[in-house]
């Protein structure tokens, strides 16, 4: 019988330690303020050097005409206390002027000026973030909301998900 030689391999990637979803209860909210978007969520890492991946989906929408000047709201991801990421999910002005570059060669046209209204509109939001704790301590987990200047924005279908991953292999990109 021949011999076979055993080598070791090594294996580089990140394991699934844990892995928690929240529901979130839908929010209305229309003030130039941070507010709380549903209750928090706390998870305790079982290792110091695990990243914990914060994900929430769900939908933000605009029921009202937007007022002059151009409006904006806000969603963020919070943990203990300090924003880990935020973005602008809805940001527009009731009307837009100004020139269009364009040229469309089947009618010969080119650039030209539009204006539009804007109202009741919608969009899906999906926030994610990876945190490193450094510790074995609770996280809390708390998703926000702000209006920006005072416009009334409904955040529905919140779900957030907080994944924990062994460390040294986690794609931090």
């Amino acid at each position: 019988m021949a011999l076979t030689k055993v080598t070791k391999h090594i294996i580089y990637g990140s394991t699934l330690i844990g892995h928690y979803g929240h529901d979130l209860t839908d929010k209305s909210h229309g003030a130039a303020s941070w507010a709380d978007w549903g209750e928090s969520a706390t998870y305790t890492p079982q290792y110091a050097d695990s990243n914990i991946e914060v994900t929430c989906t769900g939908s933000a929408n605009d029921t009202a005409n937007t007022s002059t000047g151009k409006n904006s709201s806000r969603a963020a991801i919070y943990i203990n206390g300090s924003e880990q990421y935020s973005q602008y999910v809805i940001g527009v002005g009731a009307t837009f002027q100004g020139t269009t570059f364009y040229h469309n060669p089947a009618y010969n046209q080119f650039n030209a000026r539009q204006e539009f209204h804007a109202s009741n509109f919608s969009t899906s939001l999906y926030l994610n973030c990876v945190y490193l704790p450094g510790n074995t301590n609770a996280q809390v987990v708390q998703m926000k909301v702000y209006s920006d200047p005072s416009h009334n924005i409904n955040y529905r279908d919140g779900y957030v998900t907080i994944t924990e991953l062994s460390g040294p292999g986690h794609n931090l990109t």
